[in-house]
């Protein structure tokens, strides 16, 4: 950690730790200002070279997040250094849908879909290669996590058969929805979205790439904390069509699947539900 802290380009005064599930968080106090560092051991170099991007491209549209000072590599750790935001009390969920529609706004340069670097979630990484459809950039994501579960041999075959099912209905429901490649949070909660002290609404802890807007909410229909103002606000810019609900349980599945491969069988039940959900609906 020494090397690590000697080659900030900040004069630190004091350093506090600050917890972390699978990566170490500091609060560090600088000459000219407050920090925060996240110490991450690494088995590819880069590995918050997605977040440094994300950040760099709120930064770009006056966005409110942390601002980034420095990340790198050292010796078999990844590391990021970012302004430290002071959180005030919570206001207007309506101006937290409003800083998500920011975000949807920045658009792929490329018009397709993917991301420059890639995304590590835990133990996976999902490559973010350009594709030029919505449904296959998801449908890579979604085959990552079920190699990853057979390999793990939490899939069966039984579970297999049941996917390529499944994976067939998504491919066909999508190749019809009509997506645009735009930013999104990747990782939406309300633990990742926070009131600054002046009362602007910020938003940190990013996974992002350019993907369809609806993966974002249906992400924040999965944990608490969002009301009827927030998703009210949200859901005007949306084409809410009769498949508009299917959709959003696609991407809670994937979620979902994410959590299995963490955490192994206690989220099997939900899983099974959502996959029963999108067979009964279909």
């Amino acid at each position: 950690m020494d090397d690590i802290l000697n080659s900030l380009p900040i004069d630190i005064g004091d350093i506090r730790f600050m917890g972390g599930e699978n990566k170490e968080n500091f609060k560090v106090y600088g000459k000219d200002g407050i920090y925060f560092l996240t110490i991450k051991d690494y088995e590819k170099e880069g590995y918050f070279d997605n977040l440094a991007l994300s950040l760099d491209l709120l930064k770009l549209n006056h966005i409110k997040a942390p601002r980034l000072i420095d990340k790198g590599d050292i010796k078999g750790k990844s590391f990021i250094l970012t302004t430290y935001l002071n959180e005030g009390r919570s206001r207007s969920q309506k101006d937290l849908a409003g800083l998500i529609g920011k975000i949807h706004k920045i658009k792929s340069p490329k018009s397709k879909f993917g991301f420059d670097y890639p995304s590590f979630i835990g133990s996976l990484d999902f490559p973010n290669s350009y594709k030029d459809s919505w449904q296959e950039f998801f449908i890579e994501r979604l085959d990552r996590l079920v190699k990853s579960l057979r390999e793990k041999e939490v899939f069966k075959n039984k579970d297999l058969l049941t996917y390529k099912r499944l994976r067939k209905i998504i491919i066909r429901l999508l190749d019809d929805h009509k997506s645009d490649p735009v930013l999104v949070h990747g990782n939406l909660s309300e633990g990742n979205l926070m009131f600054l002290e002046d009362g602007n609404p910020a938003v940190y802890n990013l996974l992002s790439f350019y993907g369809d807007r609806e993966f974002d909410l249906a992400s924040s229909t999965i944990y608490e904390g969002f009301n009827q103002e927030f998703y009210q606000s949200f859901g005007k810019s949306l084409d809410m069509d009769e498949r508009f609900s299917l959709r959003l349980e696609f991407y809670r599945l994937y979620t979902y699947l994410l959590y299995l491969n963490q955490d192994g069988n206690m989220y099997r039940n939900i899983v099974d539900s959502s996959v029963s959900k999108i067979l009964r609906n279909y």
